[in-house]
């Protein structure tokens, strides 16, 4: 489901953490497809409030925290 064109995420996405950019926007353009995120029009990657949120409501929709 997370993939990019070379295939998965390299590392985890999260706050706090060290996050690839390209791992990010790949995140943001995954939950925005999935309906868990309105999309950005900036596509930096740097974790936002907004991506922080889709993130834990995505964990806490699959059952996964």
């Amino acid at each position: 489901m997370f993939q990019n064109i070379a295939g998965f995420l390299k590392n985890t996405v999260g706050n706090g953490l060290f996050n690839d950019p390209d791992d990010v926007r790949v995140t943001k353009r995954n939950l925005s497809a999935l309906g868990f995120l309105d999309e950005e029009d900036e596509q930096h990657g740097y974790i936002t409030r907004d991506l922080d949120s889709a993130v834990k409501r995505f964990q806490k929709n699959q059952n996964l925290q």
